[in-house]
């Protein structure tokens, strides 16, 4: 009994814990720049254009209408996700 105790415990910490992006989120799949930017006040587009848009774009050149946000994220972490995540 204390061993299936012991195992639903696990199972129920091991769901509760934060879940990584995984390797869908690495390599060729996606650029770092689609959710980081070093410098959030960045003012100009990387071919020097101004000003920055606030929609998300290919190649991660843009920026969200708050900040700056934690992590160097673009937007607020759940608005972020949702960009890409909106069930489209």
């Amino acid at each position: 009994m204390k061993r299936i105790v012991f195992v639903f415990l696990a199972a129920l910490l091991a769901a509760s814990l934060p879940l990584a992006a995984g390797e869908w989120h690495s390599g060729q799949n996606l650029l770092c720049t689609d959710c980081h930017t070093m410098h959030f006040s960045q003012a100009h587009n990387w071919d020097g254009t101004t000003p920055v848009p606030t929609d998300p774009a290919i190649d991660g050149n843009w920026l969200g209408a708050t900040g700056p946000n934690h992590y160097l994220l673009k937007l607020p972490e759940n608005e972020l996700c949702m960009t890409c995540h909106d069930g489209q």
